[in-house]
């Protein structure tokens, strides 16, 4: 409901975030990656974590994806929470190739169905007024038919994240 206000909120903080963690980081020194994993994701979730306590926007049952590439001029690094992907056009032997840089946080990949279920979340498509599924998989709390989500890790969606959705990035 209100996604587009949780979409601008992460657009307009994130970014002062990861500017700030990364600013005397530097991210040439592979010796150091896990080190700027960490300082990423530590981002995402101070992110997070500032928008649920954010008075005016109700995030309960409102989130967002977010997909993000921070260039070098060594690699592309790509934090990626929710379905948003990122995919990279490369030339190659006069074609076009896609090359993905992401892949999408369903609750059907097994990793993220784990945790789901692990935090007693139920993992199914929703069911229409005969009984009959439709659509795809979603995350549902156990006792209710809510929140779901078609994604297993966003911004935001305080009920889903009840139920092990996430806003750590996958990088």
């Amino acid at each position: 409901v209100e996604g587009h206000f949780v979409s601008r909120f992460v657009k307009k903080v994130l970014p002062e975030k990861m500017s700030k963690f990364l600013r005397n980081v530097p991210l040439l020194n592979t010796s150091i990656q896990h080190e700027v994993y960490n300082k990423i994701t530590e981002a995402f979730l101070l992110t997070n974590r500032e928008l649920v306590e954010e008075p005016d926007i109700n995030s309960f049952f409102s989130g967002s994806t977010c997909v993000s590439v921070i260039f070098t001029p060594e690699k592309l690094i790509c934090p990626n929470i929710g379905d948003s992907r990122a995919v990279l056009g490369r030339y190659i032997d006069n074609e076009w190739k896609a090359i993905e840089l992401s892949r999408d946080h369903k609750p059907t990949e097994p990793d993220e169905e784990q945790r789901i279920l692990e935090n007693n979340g139920r993992i199914q498509p929703f069911t229409d007024e005969d009984g009959e599924f439709v659509g795809p998989k979603r995350v549902w709390i156990q006792e209710d038919d809510v929140p779901g989500l078609a994604m297993s890790r966003s911004f935001g969606d305080r009920v889903a994240a009840t139920v092990g959705v996430i806003s750590a990035p996958e990088i």
